[in-house]
């Protein structure tokens, strides 16, 4: 199996979470949440296909319902939390592990995903953590 499999597996198991599902009140992964999520693991892209060769990734529900995804590539990692609205956060962490950027990217969670939407700010997040370090 592929990262990108792999990922999406877990997330159809974050969906299967019912509420207060780590004992403190955890609610369960927001369906339009997963849904962007698992849409974005779907795609053949070259940036997307990316994510098959990082070392090492992590798919978490947070205690709101919303869904991360940690991708590690050894020197960088990056961070992306799907939110509700078509709403994904991000995190990259640079190899010295201080320096960091964040941001806010907007998807249309209609289908198809479209040139002007954040799309292309997507695959830029991708390419970066998918590519060779120089």
């Amino acid at each position: 199996m592929t990262n990108r499999e792999k990922i999406a597996a877990s997330l159809k198991e974050l969906g299967l979470k019912e509420y207060d599902w780590n004992g403190s009140g955890g609610l369960p992964a927001r369906e339009d949440a997963l849904d962007l999520a698992l849409a974005v693991f779907a795609l053949n892209d070259y940036a997307f296909k990316l994510i098959d060769h990082v070392d090492e990734y992590t798919v978490t529900l947070n205690e709101d319902g919303t869904v991360e995804v940690g991708l590690d590539n050894g020197d960088r990692t990056l961070l992306l939390t799907f939110q509700c609205g078509g709403a994904i956060t991000y995190i990259k962490v640079f190899d010295d592990e201080q320096t960091t950027v964040e941001g806010t990217i907007r998807i249309n969670p209609d289908w198809p995903f479209t040139a002007y939407d954040g799309f292309a700010d997507l695959a830029e997040a991708l390419e970066w953590i998918g590519s060779e370090t120089e």
